[in-house]
């Protein structure tokens, strides 16, 4: 990377502690030389709603721009888990032009994507966790492990089978109704795309 180059800002808003880790280690990914190139931001809400996640994006790109140091790229890291206001948090997102890295019902149905094409339509993350942790996972745990290395070596399943169920779904339906539905194969695809800037 020339060092005239200019530093790239991205900033990325993660629901929870889960999502905060997995993008610390998806960081951990790009060279020592990118990752002092890039100015990545992430935060985690205290509230763990869509909707303070999305307020909060809102109010770090305002400050941003005051200070004239905008963000090049908005993320927004959550999960559905049957949360209100999600076609609120959805309208914000389109209208603000952010990127989602999202998964239905929770964050650890997209980890079960590593492990097989799940396809169910899940009621609540308690229901994904327990079938995650009794077939494929014995020792899961939320934030003692750092999930993107221990499944990095199953990852182009995992993103091809989430880029297959968002093809399936009725593409006339919001996004927060379509269980599955995944976006955080994304996010990973813009961090290696970072790698060949």
């Amino acid at each position: 990377m020339s060092r005239n180059k200019p530093f790239k800002r991205i900033l990325i808003v993660c629901e929870g502690q889960t999502e905060y880790q997995y993008t610390l280690a998806l960081k951990a990914t790009l060279s020592r030389e990118m990752q002092r190139g890039i100015q990545i931001q992430i935060s985690f809400s205290s509230d763990t709603s869509a909707m303070q996640v999305v307020n909060e994006a809102r109010e770090m790109e305002v400050q941003a721009k005051r200070d004239k140091n905008p963000f090049e790229t908005i993320w927004l890291f959550f999960d559905h888990d049957n949360q209100p206001k999600l076609a609120d948090v959805f309208t914000k997102i389109d209208k603000w032009g952010y990127f989602v890295a999202y998964s239905s019902i929770c964050f650890e149905h997209w980890f079960l994507l590593f492990f097989e094409d799940n396809r169910r339509a899940h009621r609540n993350a308690v229901e994904v966790i327990n079938y995650l942790k009794q077939k494929h996972w014995p020792d899961y745990h939320k934030t003692k492990i750092n999930h993107y290395e221990y499944l990095k070596d199953k990852l182009p399943q995992a993103k091809e089978r989430a880029r297959f169920i968002k093809q399936q779904v009725d593409d006339t339906l919001p996004i927060y109704q379509c269980n599955p539905y995944f976006t955080v194969n994304e996010l990973i695809t813009f961090f290696e795309k970072l790698q060949d800037d």
